[in-house]
């Protein structure tokens, strides 16, 4: 089944994990893979019969304002400058 499509069978579990289990669009794996595009991976997921992912597939997590990844907080962009006096700044920092 593997040598046709242009995946291994191992890529081709890779892939079925990450649109099963994961919850990974089909036009995501190509680019998580580094091989591959949106149609040969659809393919590979018919050849190998999987149809739909199940219903309890997981949301990505949505990133939030004040939201805490280690020492890093997320804050929301605060727009204080206008677009002139942005370049102004950027030609300053030059």
């Amino acid at each position: 089944m593997g040598k046709k499509s242009g995946f291994t069978s191992a890529e081709i579990e890779e892939i079925k994990r990450l649109y099963l289990q994961e919850g990974r669009s089909i036009l995501q794996i190509p680019k998580i893979l580094g091989k591959g595009s949106e149609n040969s991976v659809r393919n590979a997921l018919h050849k190998a019969r999987v149809k739909h992912a199940p219903e309890e597939r997981t949301k990505l997590e949505r990133f939030k304002p004040d939201q805490v990844f280690g020492n890093v907080t997320l804050s929301p962009r605060i727009r204080s400058h206008t677009y002139s006096q942005e370049i102004d700044l950027i030609k300053k920092t030059w």
